[in-house]
């Protein structure tokens, strides 16, 4: 599981956003999620998980690149 995170750090980083936030935008990307209730510990956590809800909605080949990683037995 780590290697795959570590597989999608390049696109957070091109995005300029961290591995959190690139994870919430995946999530508010899909039609049936309406809510996204993520957890934090700190004040910089939760204005990074606000920031994530003004940033660029991922593209369609942005949103096949996490896929295919999520998807590879391969680690």
């Amino acid at each position: 599981m780590v290697g795959k995170v570590e597989r999608m750090r390049p696109l957070a980083e091109a995005r300029d956003c961290t591995l959190a936030e690139l994870a919430l935008l995946y999530c508010l990307a899909h039609e049936a999620v309406s809510t996204i209730i993520p957890g934090v510990k700190t004040a910089a956590q939760a204005h990074d998980n606000a920031s994530a809800s003004e940033a660029t909605p991922l593209t369609q080949e942005e949103m096949t690149h996490i896929q295919k990683i999520a998807q590879d037995e391969t680690g």
